[in-house]
């Protein structure tokens, strides 16, 4: 989608949202050619559960959850994903206090590991690791966010072409969200309307280009979600 289209309003593009969820299947096997495809890859599977578990260590001041997060982040070399542009619906949906950020997890962590020493133990030997490995690049990235009620974000992301790409998407459980990836031509390419707030799509691009990653709350109140892409 080019970046004039990108900022055309949110409540023209779910207008047309609607009308393609009647022809989103027909449409996606006519564009047979960007393949898409099923099944998820272990990186972006251990990523949800990273936000699985930052998001239980946060809400139960779990160090353990958090800790447990970071080693995953740092395993699989991820960050924050190369977003081109990003466009939300709506007001501001605010800051989200959720994270994957391998240094912010520690610390917090060691807050929520008050005195106890072994767990205080670990913090630093992932600490260390952390710099060790901190350069690493390749691994998948991620965009922690909100989406208002009855609103869609999108996000510019370049994926090559020739090669699987995934997105992913874990919400907070509030609301049923949707996944659609669109070519930089606004063509559809592949979706998840599955309910509830987990969705996945798997694709191979033709060609090197910027897609759409486009998510839409179906529900009325704010979701806070992770959106991992490889």
């Amino acid at each position: 989608m080019k970046k004039n289209n990108l900022h055309s309003g949110i409540k023209g593009f779910l207008t047309v949202l609607c009308l393609l969820v009647f022809t989103s299947a027909l449409h996606a096997q006519e564009k047979g050619s960007q393949q898409p495809m099923k099944y998820m890859s272990q990186e972006i599977e251990n990523m949800t559960l990273a936000k699985e578990l930052a998001a239980y260590g946060y809400a139960n001041e779990s160090a353990i959850s958090l800790i447990s997060a970071a080693q995953i982040v740092i395993d699989e070399s991820a960050g924050e994903a190369k977003v081109k542009e990003t466009t939300r619906g709506g007001e501001d949906a605010g800051t989200s206090e959720l994270t994957l950020d391998v240094e912010k997890l520690l610390t917090d962590a060691e807050a929520f590991a008050d005195n106890d020493k072994n767990l205080k133990a670990v913090i630093k030997s992932m600490r260390e690791l952390s710099a060790a490995s901190r350069g690493r690049v390749g691994g998948p990235g991620y965009v922690i966010d909100k989406v208002n009620g009855e609103e869609a974000n999108m996000y510019a992301v370049e994926f090559t072409g020739g090669d699987a790409a995934e997105a992913a998407v874990v919400g907070d459980g509030s609301t049923d969200l949707d996944l659609y990836i669109f070519d930089e031509d606004g063509n559809l390419i592949v979706l998840d309307e599955d309910a509830g707030d987990e969705c996945y799509v798997m694709w191979k691009p033709r060609s090197t280009g910027v897609y759409v990653i486009t998510i839409l709350n179906r529900g009325s109140v704010l979701n806070e979600f992770a959106l991992v892409t490889n």
